[in-house]
């Protein structure tokens, strides 16, 4: 399937695969590439990529070479991404400033995440599996959402977790280069998302949420690889709680990576 000047072509594919419509963007840009049906659909052009979203909500969407080098992909649950065909050898697919990769579904090969490109996982809340590599670079973005303190992760009543099927590399050195950017979303609702406090939660409470998990274990973990933001930032509500004095911080336990909130000291002072 070629995608002559960033527009959708209407080949023909596997027997129940639609591909190439046009539908209202979630959660990134505008105007996308659109899969539905359980055939596979191979994307081999590099020179013209598409420009828009592409919605993967079921079958197999495969790269060759790297025609979605400019468009973020949404892979719904029971669908693929994959990405294992990208180079000669296989490369890891790049996630920077102009796509992103988010959904509830399974992303099948490596990733990198840097330079500005995004993660989400989930439909709203939910789990995002790659089955291979995945590396966390400089000014790379998570953008984490959370409906429920005393939720499970990766399910649509708690919050969003990234599970990977080999190694989790953080690839920041700090001080040389700009920290990967975790940006924390609370929901108040969902379906759709409403962005406000979520439920179960005090700043009188410690919390430890689990984030990301690597079947392969987590490498050149520091904390200070990090930076959090709080506030409302690229697109996301930001975390709408009040925090009194608690901060959060990100930390390795095992093979898991976990956004930990701290309370401030005193948060509830008695009065004499």
């Amino acid at each position: 399937l070629s995608l002559p000047g960033g527009l959708p072509a209407l080949p023909a594919v596997s027997p129940n695969a639609r591909c190439c419509r046009f539908r209202p963007l979630y959660p990134f840009f505008a105007a996308l590439l659109y899969l539905s049906g359980y055939g596979v659909v191979v994307l081999t052009n590099a020179t013209n990529p598409v420009d828009g979203t592409s919605f993967v909500q079921q079958g197999v969407l495969r790269l060759e070479q790297a025609a979605l080098s400019q468009s973020p992909v949404v892979v719904s649950p029971g669908a693929v991404f994959d990405v294992t065909p990208v180079g000669t050898p296989a490369t890891p697919y790049a996630i920077g400033r102009l796509n992103g990769v988010g959904g509830s579904g399974t992303v099948a090969g490596s990733i990198v995440v840097s330079a500005s490109g995004q993660l989400q996982p989930g439909m709203s809340t939910g789990n995002l599996t790659v089955t291979e590599n995945v590396t966390f670079g400089s000014e790379g973005i998570y953008n984490w959402q959370i409906v429920n303190a005393a939720g499970t992760a990766g399910t649509a009543d708690g919050w969003d977790l990234l599970t990977v099927g080999g190694v989790l590399d953080i690839d920041v050195i700090p001080g040389l280069l700009p920290p990967f950017r975790l940006n924390l979303w609370s929901l108040s609702s969902t379906g759709p998302d409403v962005s406000g406090s979520a439920a179960n939660f005090s700043p009188t409470q410690s919390y430890t949420w689990k984030i990301a998990t690597a079947a392969g274990g987590i490498t050149n973990f520091a904390a200070d690889k990090f930076v959090i933001n709080v506030s409302a930032t690229n697109g996301t509500g930001g975390f709408a709680n009040a925090l009194s004095s608690g901060s959060f911080s990100v930390a390795q336990s095992g093979n898991d990576l976990i956004l930990a909130f701290t309370p401030g000291l005193n948060p509830n002072p008695t009065t004499l």
